[in-house]
């Protein structure tokens, strides 16, 4: 009866060690299925963005030709003739006050800047530094021409 009573614990270890070795056999080709689907999933994204980068260079290089290199170009020249009638110089007076050995003093400074024309709903503008204008009176704006004009402060952003 002994002899019995060995084998039947024995094919039952066995048993469950296949059991196991199976289950960990399954288990692992799950994992290396799905591995391999991400990797054929990132594989295609790398696909496709090296076609997208591709094509966008293509269209950047196409974009450059000679007919329109003149258009794109940026010499000190160039931009002074598109851009001279629209400066302007900006000169005024700023009013400090200084304390001296007398007591406080008012004191005045010239102040010389320059700015640029642009156009909002119709009304023609002068874009120019903060500091320019901080606390300024009197402002004189001269253009490309030698016209000047008397300027007046409508808005301000000190940032």
């Amino acid at each position: 009866m002994r002899v019995k009573r060995g084998i039947g614990r024995t094919l039952a270890v066995v048993s469950i060690l296949l059991v196991i070795t199976a289950s960990a056999t399954a288990y692992s080709y799950y994992l290396l299925q799905q591995s391999s689907s991400s990797q054929s999933q990132l594989q295609q994204l790398v696909s496709n963005l090296e076609s997208r980068n591709t094509q966008l260079q293509q269209e950047l290089s196409s974009g450059v030709t000679a007919s329109n290199a003149s258009v794109l170009s940026l010499d000190p020249v160039s931009i002074y003739r598109s851009a001279n009638r629209s400066i302007v110089t900006i000169h005024g007076v700023q009013v400090t006050t200084v304390n001296t050995f007398f007591g406080p003093q008012q004191s005045l400074q010239v102040v010389l800047g320059s700015g640029f024309v642009i156009q909002d709903s119709g009304s023609y503008y002068i874009v120019t530094n903060f500091h320019v204008l901080s606390g300024d009176t009197n402002l004189t704006v001269t253009f490309w021409n030698g016209n000047s004009y008397v300027g007046k402060v409508v808005g301000t952003d000190p940032y």
